[in-house]
Order: C-alpha cells, then sequence, then structure tokens
C-alpha cells in the first residue's frame, strides 16, 4: 500500500525544519513529509543540509520550477543546478524534479527520483501523457504527472495511466477541489503516494489534510 506525502511550506529554514520534524515525530512510518524549498525565502544550502539530513529517510526534496507551480520568484537553472547536485550528500528518500529541468540539469542525482510534468494551462491528450510518462520513467524510478482539467472526463481519463504501467512507479492525479476524488483513486489504484498537507497549509488547490489521507489509508489496509 502506498504511503502519505505531507507537502510543507514555510518562509524560513527553521519554521521548515520545525514542521518537517512534528509531521515525522506525529505519525508513523507511513507518512513522510515533502520539504518545498521553493517556498523558502532564502536557501543556505550548508545550514539546509545539515539540518534535514538527519531525517533524510522519510523525506522528499522538491525545488519546484515556477512554470510548474513553483513560488521562488528568484528561481534560475543554475539555482536549480546547485540545489540538485549537492543532493548527493544528502541522499533523501525522493528528489522531486521536473522532466525539462532534469533535462537542463544533466546532472546524475544520486538517490531516488520522482521526475514529474504539470500540465497547467492545457488539457494533453492520454497519448501526449503517456510518451511524458515513457519519458519520465527512463530517467527515475516514479513518474508524477498533474493535470488541471477543465471537464470529468479529463480527470478520469488520467487514471488509465494506472493500467497502461506498473501503478507503484505512477503517481497521477488532477489539481483542483472538483478533482481532489482523483487523488484518493489513485492510491486505489497502486500510486506509491498520495500528496497531502498540514490543516490550512495545502500547497496545492484538491489536497487532503494528512489526516483525511491517513482515514482513506486505514480503509484500503482494512
Amino acid at each position: 500500500m502506498g504511503r502519505i506525502a505531507v507537502s510543507i511550506k514555510a518562509k524560513s529554514l527553521d519554521l521548515l525544519v520545525n514542521r518537517v520534524k512534528w509531521v515525522l515525530s506525529s505519525y508513523d512510518e507511513r507518512v513522510i513529509a515533502e520539504a518545498r524549498l521553493d517556498y523558502l525565502h532564502e536557501i543556505d544550502l550548508d545550514n539546509l543540509f545539515e539540518r534535514l539530513s538527519p531525517l533524510s529517510n522519510r523525506l522528499i526534496i522538491t525545488y519546484r520550477r515556477p512554470d510548474e507551480g513553483g513560488v521562488d520568484k528568484s528561481y534560475n537553472i543554475g539555482k536549480a543546478r546547485k540545489i540538485f547536485s549537492r543532493l548527493k550528500e544528502m541522499k533523501p528518500l525522493f528528489v522531486d524534479i521536473e522532466l525539462s529541468t532534469i533535462s537542463e540539469i544533466k546532472e546524475e542525482i544520486d538517490t531516488n527520483l520522482i521526475i514529474s510534468k504539470h500540465y497547467m494551462n492545457n488539457s494533453p491528450t492520454l497519448r501526449s501523457i503517456v510518451e511524458d510518462v515513457k519519458e519520465c520513467l527512463k530517467l527515475g524510478d516514479i513518474a508524477k504527472i498533474v493535470t488541471y482539467p477543465k471537464v470529468f472526463r479529463e480527470a478520469v481519463e488520467l487514471l488509465k495511466l494506472y493500467k497502461l504501467f506498473e501503478p507503484n512507479k505512477i503517481i497521477a492525479f488532477s489539481a483542483g477541489s472538483l478533482w481532489n476524488f482523483t487523488r484518493f483513486l489513485s492510491l486505489a489504484l497502486g500510486s506509491p503516494l498520495i500528496y497531502a498537507s498540514i490543516p490550512g497549509e495545502a500547497v496545492a488547490p484538491g489536497q487532503p489534510t494528512v489526516d483525511e489521507a491517513l482515514q482513506i489509508l486505514e480503509v484500503l489496509e482494512a
């Protein structure tokens, strides 16, 4: 059965570390944390890695680019390259990096990779998405696909990916409060992760709280 990844945003490193520690100490091994570095106002890599490294076995590191939902206005590929190259030292459970970013960075990151693709402003065909998934799986361990559909059919069609690929290598869901059911269905279909939030701190529309996700997980495990 899949695990719950709690996406954590914070403007300061102190707050980020405190929230990560709170999540990991409050819940069992079924729950891990995703540290969203793009929310930090300042990124001191030495300090960040020193403080997060002891937690790395239950940690996803994400530095999201703005055109795929990131919030760091000072983002540039050089800054991303510097962050991702340092992850070799930390070796978190997963690093989430966009398909478009990894092709630009061309750095070998010695850890498990979630290669992600967020379709922010369009509704691609399933055939087009399948091709992107193939590319993601060539470069990483898990393909993460997020769409922003306009109609119900588009949201449901995305879930066909779980029949076309090994389910434990796919994280596919639609963002938005109308489509949050796809997050829960993805878990039932074999997704290795469902993304959740601390109450009141969602990083994406339709993201459930960690306790809501746990309730679904417990039903599936029963």
